[in-house]
């Protein structure tokens, strides 16, 4: 069994899809950082079956978590703050709508973000825009 050694102040995210761990180091900006990183891949989970989970020493103000509902929904941050888990918080995905140019091509012009209802009690996440726009220049 491989021994990770515990975080005195830091975050970790836990949770996260088995194989997923470099794609949100790269995402997050991690390599440019200089504080210690652990990434442990394919870690045994009892709920998951197997998943990454990522060690970051120093504070949250270190990266924007933001795109961590767009890679994981599933994804846990644990705070840690004297040894201890402090809070926990999970990513949901993030409800941004994207304004299309043309819906057949799905051209993106720019995200929305207003008036919109998420249904997330559903087994798939339905998002539906209450004002309708139509765009007829391209960027």
């Amino acid at each position: 069994m491989l021994n990770v050694g515990q975080l005195n102040e830091g975050f970790v995210l836990d949770h996260i899809e088995a194989g997923k761990s470099m794609q949100i180091y790269d995402n997050l900006g991690l390599g440019k950082l200089d504080c210690q990183v652990a990434i442990i891949k394919n870690a045994r989970s009892n709920k998951m079956g197997k998943k990454d989970i990522i060690k970051i020493e120093g504070g949250l103000d270190l990266v924007d978590l933001d795109v961590l509902g767009f890679i994981d929904h599933n994804i846990t941050v644990n705070i840690i703050k004297d040894g201890e888990i402090v809070e926990k918080s999970v990513f949901r995905s993030q409800n941004v709508l994207l304004m299309l140019s043309d819906v057949r091509t799905h051209a993106v012009l720019h995200p929305l973000s207003r008036n919109w209802i998420t249904y997330s009690h559903l087994p798939m996440r339905i998002i539906r825009c209450t004002d309708a726009y139509t765009a007829r220049k391209s960027i």
